[in-house]
């Protein structure tokens, strides 16, 4: 069986580009709403602790995708009479001919 290849840099890189595309608006719609209905004005509320928290929340963020990028998993196919080491007899799925429920 082949050994699993890890996660390219530039896999990686994409995948925590994606974090921020998502994250970053929903931190900013949420900042906004937020704003408007709490605080009328910017540097009463975008003080120091609030950008921290921002800041950090988006780190933690990606340190846990580049964790769970960078772990390497193993599946291994069960042939059916429960030994594991046996190679599968085909890697075909099977056929599904009765659709009754």
């Amino acid at each position: 069986m082949e050994e699993p290849m890890p996660p390219s840099d530039i896999c990686i890189l994409i995948s925590l580009l994606s974090v921020l595309a998502v994250t970053l608006p929903m931190t900013a719609f949420l900042t906004y709403h937020n704003f408007n209905l709490r605080l009328q004005t910017w540097h009463e509320y975008l003080n120091f602790s609030h950008n921290l928290a921002t800041i950090v929340s988006l780190v933690i963020s990606i340190v846990a995708t580049a964790i769970a990028l960078s772990q390497e998993t193993e599946v291994v196919m069960d042939p059916g009479n429960g030994d594991l080491t046996q190679e599968p007899a085909t890697s075909e799925l099977p056929e599904l001919t009765d659709l009754t429920f």
